[in-house]
């Protein structure tokens, strides 16, 4: 769920330190749109990523099929494929 900055206690947030994004909005000499100032303070912790998430056959097909296989790649820019019939190979995760 979506909250506004006014709504949160900076006190309990995990960030980084230095200036907040908000703050960096604030900042900013163009208009913000109201949907760039919504957060989802959702504390996710620290805890370590498994090494077998990096490693693993498993989650390497879980990432294939879940996830690259149903996001935007950039293959390759319109001055590499000029004429028609031009064209470049792409292979996902092989």
């Amino acid at each position: 769920m979506a909250v506004s900055i006014k709504d949160l206690n900076p006190d309990t947030m995990a960030r980084s330190p230095g200036i907040t994004y908000q703050q960096l909005l604030d900042q900013d000499t163009h208009e913000v749109p109201p949907v760039l100032r919504l957060q989802s303070p959702k504390d996710l912790g620290h805890a370590d990523v498994p090494v077998e998430r990096y490693t693993t056959k498993a989650w390497h097909d879980l990432e294939v099929e879940r996830l690259w296989k149903r996001v935007w790649q950039f293959a390759c820019r319109e001055e590499d494929i000029p004429e028609p019939g031009d064209h470049i190979r792409y292979d996902i995760a092989g």
